[in-house]
């Protein structure tokens, strides 16, 4: 019975990866999913569905819907008052049109660190980088990495009030700052060879001489006028309020949130109009919420089916007993599956972290592994947010995922064997 709990396991994430590539809700999905689990592994159905996988699945909403409610709210605030604009313009103005591609990153990534969402970010840097490639015959398959690949870069600093951070912390008692060297040489990792790369591909690409086409439809914006636009510099109150209270004061991360936030609403009162349809907007942002939670239902019933001890053997046997190798495989693995950084990591603490903490795991090291490997393998080409981003940036999968498994897949699996290394040798 053990043996076909397991096949059906893998039926059940190769069916993940194929539904998501399909563009099905990952709520559907993971309840068929999760019926295949449960029928091959011969399990209770109505404990199974109505018990395991519903509870995984509130139990992540309870623990993580304040926090996706609070960046939503930090985000649209930072958006409707106009400084996501200013940040990205101000940046293009000091660095200028021959340096699009760092400028862009450069944006992306202080867009990313103060706590606007990657998909704002989209929408404020691709119109730029429309007009300015053009101006500069680079290619257009560059942008989606620019945009993933400059969040990823900030995503990787120690004490930013991002899930990734706070869902190992919740779990093995420690901070967003948990092992703040290795969290900092990592994101000097990714940072440094991102850029490298894309400024790389950015110089070859204009000496190719190929010439730059807007398609039918696209709005080129090569204004860079923040005349009507307020000061970037005051992005800078929000964000150190967060960190401030986050960091040093012990607040809970969704409590940091909504206080910098309600710094914003303060800051720009007269500058929303139409409050109603930025809370609308909040509302139903935070609700994305529930389809990683349907993963971590999923989860809940793979790890109580008679197939997951396979999973287990085999992990500790691949890890050689160390803790941390054990974490970053297990991480990767379902983040590839379900391309969910934070279904990955809420899915193996939920199974793992005692066996984990039982093997001599120290709990800031532990914490920053999980964090970093869930960072690498959620990017694959059936990710949601590589899909969005792609279609967004009108750019095919053939055409953009290389530089996109670059700059997301390939330079953070390196700063996680890094940080793997480190945490063996107790530097954190």
């Amino acid at each position: 019975m053990q043996l076909l709990s397991l096949i059906g396991i893998l039926l059940a994430m190769a069916f993940i990866v194929y539904a998501v590539v399909k563009g099905y809700s990952l709520v559907w999905v993971s309840i068929v999913a999760a019926l295949i689990v449960a029928v091959t592994g011969r399990m209770d159905l109505v404990e199974s569905m109505g018990t395991t996988y519903m509870e995984g699945l509130a139990g992540f909403v309870v623990t993580l819907f304040p926090l996706f409610l609070g960046g939503q709210m930090l985000g649209k605030l930072l958006e409707y008052s106009g400084l996501s604009k200013s940040i990205a313009r101000s940046v293009v103005k000091v660095l200028g049109a021959k340096n699009i591609v760092l400028a862009a990153f450069i944006a992306v990534y202080l867009m990313t660190a103060v706590g606007i969402s990657v998909y704002i970010v989209i929408f404020t840097v691709y119109p730029m980088c429309l007009a300015f490639f053009k101006q500069t015959n680079i290619s257009r398959s560059l942008i989606p990495a620019i945009v993933l690949g400059g969040a990823a870069s900030a995503q990787m600093l120690p004490g930013i009030p991002i899930a990734a951070n706070i869902i190992p912390a919740d779990y093995l008692g420690t901070t967003a700052m948990a092992a703040p060297i290795t969290a900092i040489v990592g994101a000097v990792i990714v940072t440094g060879l991102n850029l490298w790369y894309l400024i790389w591909q950015g110089n070859k690409s204009m000496a190719s001489g190929k010439p730059f086409e807007l398609l039918p439809g696209e709005e080129a914006d090569d204004d860079l006028s923040t005349d009507q636009l307020p000061n970037p510099w005051l992005a800078l109150a929000p964000f150190a309020v967060i960190i401030v209270l986050l960091n040093v004061l012990g607040w809970p991360a969704w409590g940091a949130l909504i206080a910098g936030a309600l710094v914003m609403l303060l800051m720009f009162w007269k500058k929303y109009p139409d409050k109603k349809k930025i809370f609308n907007d909040v509302a139903k942002g935070s609700m994305s919420v529930i389809g990683t939670a349907a993963i971590v239902g999923f989860g809940s019933v793979v790890s109580a089916a008679p197939g997951y001890s396979y999973i287990s053997s085999f992990l500790t046997s691949t890890s050689f007993g160390n803790p941390y190798i054990y974490a970053a495989i297990a991480v990767s693995v379902i983040a590839a599956v379900t391309g969910s950084a934070t279904g990955s990591m809420r899915l193996i603490l939920d199974s793992s972290a005692a066996r984990m903490l039982s093997m001599g795991a120290r709990p800031e090291a532990l914490s920053r592994v999980v964090t970093m490997a869930s960072f690498g393998c959620d990017s694959l080409p059936h990710s949601s947010a590589v899909v969005l981003t792609l279609q967004c940036c009108n750019v095919s999968h053939k055409e953009g995922y290389w530089h996109l498994f670059v700059t997301t897949v390939l330079t953070n699996t390196l700063a996680l064997i890094v940080g793997v290394i480190m945490a063996s040798l107790g530097i954190s």
